[in-house]
């Protein structure tokens, strides 16, 4: 993981070693939202707002996502 996939997991480790997170691309109750405000095409990758800071997530995110950057994605610490 890259800069910005690590940062958030740290913040939403609260200090843990391990943090297991559920990711969707709907809306699901209780989940918080990552919002794609910017792709970033000569870094790759895109910036995404995550109401407490904004993160950039790498290319790789288009592997998870099925070879595209999202415009949202939900989140939720498991």
């Amino acid at each position: 993981m890259v800069q910005g996939a690590d940062t958030l997991l740290d913040t939403l480790s609260n200090g843990n070693k391990k943090v297991e997170v559920s990711v969707s691309l709907t809306k699901e109750k209780n989940f918080d939202k990552l919002t794609k405000f910017m792709n970033t095409p000569i870094a790759g990758g895109a910036l995404y707002f995550a109401g407490f800071k904004t993160i950039w997530l790498c290319d790789v995110t288009k592997f998870v996502f099925d070879g595209h950057l999202p415009r949202r994605i939900y989140y939720k610490v498991i």
